[in-house]
């Protein structure tokens, strides 16, 4: 049981099995040799357990489509809403699956890694896709085969060491207070609720939290609630007073445990209402719910809000996502400045 490479330069194993030498085989490159040096390691634990290695099952023997189908289901058994599923499905159909599907991933490398990203770049030439898009591709095979080592179906993770390329994203177009107080006139009753407590928590919309927070996450003495997040764990959020009212007004008519319903059943999506009050408001700003989160973040900025402070109640896991709000509440500064009257007309 040794680790040797040909003049070729390709790394593999030697190991003697029934009165017989075997050799297999890793490739070229670093990432190679420590395969290679992995197996053999396998190997060695494998003899000193007094086993043999041509009966161990083949798992590693497994192609990328294979693997996908099991992560996706593992996923569903998990409980995986049907839009993620989807969302799975046309990511891995578009470019993943015809690209490296038919690959066995035992004697895949951190190559396939730019071999896929110049088919995801050739492939969608016309369609002008983005690096962020581009890496979600990646970022989602990458998620793959990590299930499925850590799950024992392959013996190794071959973009163990893949690294996303850092984005710097355009700062989101936000609304104004004045803007966005007209939106929330226009918008039907339970849409224009769902908006206050999002600004007034800075919570994530959907399910994922804005439709989580039920009445008993309050504390009423305290005037505070619990998130209970599910991206980076739960936080407890202090409450303005002025909200605090009108959340303790809502409780005393609820007909439901959450705080956010629809004639007390619960909230599943408000995309459809929030985009017919933006339309009706005459708004023509690209804007998402989320950016109710971003509005949140950087108005507590611009007004002198300790950034470590506002990181704790945004959930960040990272002060450099909260650091994010400095830039777009540096704009909002300069726009301010640029609202005071010119002297030479008064």
């Amino acid at each position: 049981m040794s680790v040797h490479q040909t003049k070729e330069g390709r790394w593999y194993v030697k190991f003697w099995e029934s009165g017989r030498s075997h050799k297999k085989y890793f490739g070229r490159g670093n990432q190679a040799r420590i395969e290679a040096k992995e197996y053999d390691l396998q190997i060695k634990k494998i003899k000193l357990r007094g086993g043999s290695v041509s009966q161990q099952p083949k798992k590693d023997e497994i192609h990328f489509d294979q693997l996908a189908q099991l992560y996706l289901s593992d996923k569903r058994n998990r409980g995986w809403p049907e839009r993620s599923v989807v969302n799975f499905k046309n990511l891995m159909n578009r470019y993943v699956i015809p690209c490296i599907g038919h690959k066995i991933c035992e004697f895949m490398t951190m190559a396939d890694s730019v071999t896929l990203r110049a088919f995801i770049m050739k492939s969608s030439a016309k369609k002008n896709i983005s690096a962020h898009t581009s890496n979600r591709y990646l970022a989602m095979t990458k998620a793959v085969f990590g299930w499925g080592f850590n799950n024992d179906l392959i013996a190794i993770n071959p973009w163990l060491k893949l690294r996303m390329p850092r984005e710097n994203p355009d700062p989101p177009d936000l609304l104004t207070v004045e803007e966005f107080k007209k939106v929330m006139e226009c918008a039907e009753p339970h849409c224009r609720w769902a908006m206050d407590v999002e600004f007034n928590t800075g919570c994530r919309p959907g399910v994922t939290e804005l439709f989580k927070l039920k009445f008993s996450d309050v504390d009423w003495d305290g005037g505070k609630i619990l998130i209970r997040g599910t991206k980076t764990g739960s936080r407890v959020v202090d409450l303005k007073s002025e909200f605090l009212l009108r959340l303790k007004a809502k409780y005393q008519e609820a007909q439901s445990e959450y705080i956010v319903d629809y004639k007390g059943f619960p909230l599943k999506r408000i995309i459809r209402s929030f985009k017919t009050a933006l339309a009706k408001a005459g708004i023509k700003k690209s804007v998402r719910l989320y950016d109710i989160r971003h509005m949140y973040g950087t108005l507590m900025v611009k007004n002198g809000g300790d950034i470590f402070a506002v990181k704790r109640l945004m959930g960040h896991s990272s002060i450099t996502t909260t650091e994010r709000y400095l830039h777009h509440a540096e704009e909002l500064k300069k726009d301010a400045v640029n609202r005071l009257p010119d002297l030479g007309d008064i």
